[in-house]
């Protein structure tokens, strides 16, 4: 087996590992006021993810290792916020290109239990839907100009 598919088995690893280190994901988006429906949002990420992959190439161990430093903080300190960060962390360690990344994991906020915790202290949650959708959208938008050919400066040839 190569190094380049061992290191995709192991990035699909620590992701799915993450992903099950967080089940209160699944309590926060169904039960708080400020999060229901966050599965939508997270799916909606994982698409957006798979995009700024290109569907193809390898994790970059650097954040991997990242999502696995978090994902001990999370368990050794209890801190749900950390596990969901690693999740993000684990998934823009295959996107390409640093604005993408920034982009994707920005993005990754659509979908954390922690955004709704912060907006409650400032917005109705019946906003929380459009502010979440906004995040994704304008991640989307942002990652299809990013992906777009850029235009050869005309010039003098010869």
């Amino acid at each position: 087996m190569s190094t380049d598919t061992q290191v995709r088995i192991a990035g699909g690893i620590i992701f799915c590992g993450m992903i099950v280190l967080s089940p209160d994901l699944c309590w926060a988006w169904n039960h708080a006021p400020y999060d229901r429906g966050g599965w939508w949002f997270a799916g909606a990420w994982l698409l957006v993810l798979a995009w700024g992959t290109g569907w193809r190439g390898r994790p970059q161990i650097f954040w991997l290792m990242l999502a696995v430093g978090l994902g001990l903080i999370s368990v050794l300190g209890q801190i749900n916020a950390a596990r969901h960060a690693g999740i993000v962390f684990a998934g823009i360690a295959w996107v390409r290109g640093w604005k993408a990344k920034v982009v994707v994991g920005l993005a990754g906020f659509a979908w954390f239990p922690a955004l709704g915790w912060l907006a409650a202290r400032f917005v109705d949650e019946s906003v929380m839907p459009w502010l979440r959708f906004g995040l994704l959208g304008g991640a989307a938008v942002t990652l299809w100009r990013l992906r777009q050919p850029r235009p050869r400066p005309m010039g003098r040839t010869g």
